[in-house]
C-alpha cells in the first residue's frame, strides 16, 4: 500500500469525502454506504494499528475527527455499520494513549480531542441518543444494515444497542479526558437531563422483586441446538433433548429466571449511562445544582432495586454515582435519606445464585475499595455503613452462610477494616465480628459440620485488634478463656473423653468446634503485630490463658492416644501413614534435614 500511494497520496480520504458528501444528498444509497463502510473498516484498522498517526498529511487526526462528526451528525443516515465504525474512531482518536513516551500519539490525541469539542461533539453525539433511543416510538429512527441488493431492517436489541452503547462511551471519554468544563447547549437547556432520565427509564423499567434472576451465557446452548440439528444420528439428538429437559427442569425446581438480552442490554446502557454522569459531575460540578432540581438524585435512587443488581458493570459503577451525586450537600442529605448502602451490603450477603455469580472476588475487592473511599471523602456515611456491616453479617447468618458468600463479607470487611478499623472500636462494635463468629461455630455444631466455619474471619479481626490491641486482645483473652471454661466445666472433661473416638460423630461436633473457636482466638492473638503482641503478654489473663492451654491440649493429645491404642484400625492407618511419609522423606536423600521418629 505504500508504493501504490494508498495511504500517501490521500486517495482515501478524497474517496471518504466523496461519499460524506453523497450522503448528504442521498442517505439510503447502497454503494455509497457499502464504500464508506469499507473505507471506515480500513481506518478503524490503521486506527487500531497506530498507523493513522504514521501519515500526518494524509490522516491528520482533527481531519479525520470531523469526518467522523458530520457522520454521525447526519441524521438520515441509518446504516448501522456506518455509525458505529464512526463511533469505533473517534473513541479510538479521543482515549488515552497508553504509551505516554510517545509524544506524536499524544498531541494527535490531544487534537484530536479540542477538535470533537470544538465540533460540539458532545452535543452530537446526546441528539444523536435522543433520536435512536429516548424520543418517542413514533419519532424514533430505525436503523437498517446495508447489503448488496436491499436495505433490510435489523434487530432492535441488536445494533440499536451497539450505537447506543458506543455513543455513551464516546461521551463519556470525551467529558472524563476534556481539561476544560465542557461547552454543552444541552446541559445549559436541560436536555441531557432529560436524557439520562429517559435512558434509566427504559433501560430500567420498575418491576416487582423477589424473583432470582440468572444471567446465562447463551452461547453453550447455541453451540448445543447447532449440534443437535446437525447431527445425523438419532442417539444425539435425544442426548441434547435430554440435556435441555435437565436444565428446564434445573430451573424450575430453583426457581430461577433466565435473564432475557433485553435486560442485558438495559444492564449496560443504565451502566453507561451511569458514567456518563459521572463524568460529566467530575468535569462541570457546577450543573450538580441543577441535576438535583431536575430530580436525577432521586430518580436514580427510586431505580435502585436487587433485580437490576445482576451484573458486574452495574455493580461497579452505583458506588461511584453514589459519590458523585454526594458532592452537593442536598445530594447527600437526599441520599443519606435513602441509604442505597444498605442495599448492597445486604446484596454481597445474598445466596442467591444469580448474585453469587457476579461478586468474583475482583468485584468484591473493587466495592471494599469504593465503599472505602466514600467513607474517607464523606464520613457521615461511616457511622451508617457500621450499620450495614452488622445487617450483613446477620443477613449472612439468615441465608445459611454459604461458603463463597462467608468469603465475599469476610474480603469486603477486610478491605474496610485495613482503613476504619479504629473507627469500628470506637463505636463500640469490638464484639461485632466475634459474635458473628460464634454463631458461626453454634451453626456447625447444630449442622454436626466438622470444617472450620470462621477461618475466613481470622484477617478482619486481625485488622480491628492492629487499631486498638490493648482492649481487644484483653476481650479476645476474656472470650477464650470462657470458651476454655465451658470445656474445663462439661462433662465430658470431667469424665476425662473430652475429644476422644466415637462410633457417632455427630456427638464430637460441638467439642470439635469449641477447639476450632479457641484456635481462632489463638490465630488472630498470634497474627498481631510485634509491638502488640508485647502488650498483650503483660495482661494478668494471659497467664491464666496459658495454663487452661496447657491443660485441655494434654487431655486432647492423651484421649487421641487412647483411641490409637484401643482402635486397631486407626492404629494401623497412622501408620501406614507414617511410613509413607518417611519413605517420602528418605527419596530426599542424606542431604535433607528429616528426622525419623518412632
Amino acid at each position: 500500500m505504500r508504493d501504490l500511494g494508498v495511504l500517501t497520496d490521500g486517495i482515501i480520504p478524497s474517496l471518504l469525502h466523496q461519499c460524506i458528501t453523497r450522503l448528504k444528498v442521498d442517505p439510503d444509497s447502497p454503494s455509497d454506504l457499502l464504500l464508506t463502510e469499507a473505507i471506515l473498516s480500513f481506518i478503524q484498522k490503521i486506527c487500531s494499528e497506530n498507523l493513522l498517526f504514521a501519515y500526518p498529511r494524509s490522516f491528520r487526526s482533527s481531519d479525520v475527527m470531523d469526518w467522523m462528526i458530520m457522520l454521525v451528525s447526519n441524521n438520515s443516515i441509518t446504516c448501522a455499520m456506518v455509525l458505529m465504525r464512526s463511533l469505533r474512531i473517534i473513541e479510538k482518536l479521543i482515549s488515552p494513549n497508553p504509551n505516554r513516551l510517545d509524544a506524536g500519539l499524544s498531541n494527535a490525541t490531544s487534537a484530536a480531542r479540542g477538535r470533537f469539542h470544538q465540533s460540539d461533539g458532545f452535543d452530537v453525539c446526546v441528539a444523536r441518543i435522543q433520536q435512536l433511543y429516548t424520543s418517542s416510538p413514533a419519532k424514533r429512527t430505525v436503523l437498517t444494515y446495508v447489503r448488496p441488493t436491499t436495505m433490510d431492517i435489523a434487530p432492535a436489541g441488536h445494533l440499536l444497542g451497539k450505537c447506543i452503547k458506543g455513543l455513551l462511551r464516546v461521551t463519556s471519554i470525551s467529558a472524563r479526558h476534556h481539561r476544560r468544563p465542557v461547552r454543552s447547549k444541552m446541559l445549559k437547556e436541560g436536555v441531557f437531563t432529560q436524557v439520562i432520565l429517559k435512558l434509566w427509564e427504559l433501560s430500567q423499567p420498575t418491576q416487582e422483586s423477589g424473583a432470582d434472576v440468572k444471567v446465562i451465557d447463551k452461547s453453550p446452548q447455541r453451540k448445543r441446538r447447532k449440534r443437535a440439528t446437525r447431527s445425523s444420528t438419532k442417539r444425539e439428538a435425544s442426548r441434547s433433548k435430554s440435556l435441555m429437559e435437565m436444565e428446564e427442569k434445573d430451573s424450575k425446581e430453583e426457581n430461577v429466571a433466565v435473564r432475557d438480552p433485553k435486560q442485558v442490554l438495559g444492564d449496560r446502557i443504565f451502566a453507561l449511562s451511569c458514567a456518563l454522569l459521572c463524568n460529566v459531575i467530575q468535569n462541570r460540578p457546577n450543573c450538580l445544582k441543577s441535576l438535583h432540581e431536575c430530580g436525577v438524585t432521586l430518580s436514580f435512587l427510586h431505580r435502585l432495586n436487587e433485580d437490576m443488581l445482576q451484573t458486574e458493570a452495574v455493580m461497579k459503577i452505583v458506588p461511584e454515582t453514589i459519590r458523585s451525586l454526594c458532592l452537593n450537600s442536598e445530594g447527600l442529605k437526599l441520599v443519606l435519606e435513602k441509604n442505597p448502602l444498605k442495599l448492597l451490603f445486604n446484596l454481597i450477603a445474598s445466596s442467591k445464585k444469580s448474585h453469587l455469580a457476579v461478586l468474583t472476588p475482583q468485584t468484591v475487592y473493587f466495592l471494599g475499595r469504593s465503599f472505602e473511599e466514600l467513607f474517607r471523602h464523606f464520613p457521615a456515611f461511616l457511622n451508617p455503613g457500621i450499620k450495614c456491616c452488622k445487617e450483613m453479617l446477620s443477613k449472612l447468618i439468615e441465608n445459611g452462610a454459604p461458603k463463597k458468600s462467608i468469603a465475599n463479607v469476610s474480603q469486603l470487611l477486610e478491605t474496610l477494616l485495613r482503613e476504619f478499623g479504629k473507627k469500628f472500636v470506637a463505636a463500640g462494635e469490638v464484639d461485632m465480628i466475634p459474635d458473628f463468629v460464634q454463631k458461626l461455630y453454634a451453626k456447625a455444631t447444630r449442622d454436626a459440620v466438622m470444617t472450620d466455619p470462621g477461618f475466613d474471619f481470622i484477617m478482619p479481626m486481625v485488622m480491628i485488634t492492629n487499631k486498638d490491641p490493648s482492649s481487644v486482645s484483653k476481650f479476645l483473652l476474656n472470650l477464650a478463656i470462657e470458651l476454655l471454661d465451658a470445656i474445663m466445666e462439661s462433662k465430658a472433661f470431667k469424665e476425662q473423653t473430652f475429644y476422644s473416638w466415637r462410633d457417632d460423630l455427630k456427638t464430637l461436633a460441638g467439642e470439635v468446634q469449641l477447639m476450632n473457636h479457641i484456635s481462632w482466638c489463638m490465630s488472630v492473638l498470634l497474627k498481631l503485630t510485634r509491638r502488640s503482641l508485647a502488650a498483650m503478654i503483660k495482661h494478668q489473663t494471659f497467664a491464666v490463658f496459658v495454663e487452661k492451654v496447657s491443660r485441655i491440649s494434654c487431655l486432647c493429645k492423651w484421649n487421641v492416644t487412647c483411641s490409637l491404642l484401643e482402635n486397631h484400625n486407626l492404629l494401623s492407618e497412622a501408620r501406614k501413614s507414617q511410613q509413607a511419609s518417611s519413605s517420602e522423606k528418605s527419596k530426599l536423600g542424606p542431604s535433607s534435614n528429616s528426622v525419623d521418629v518412632k
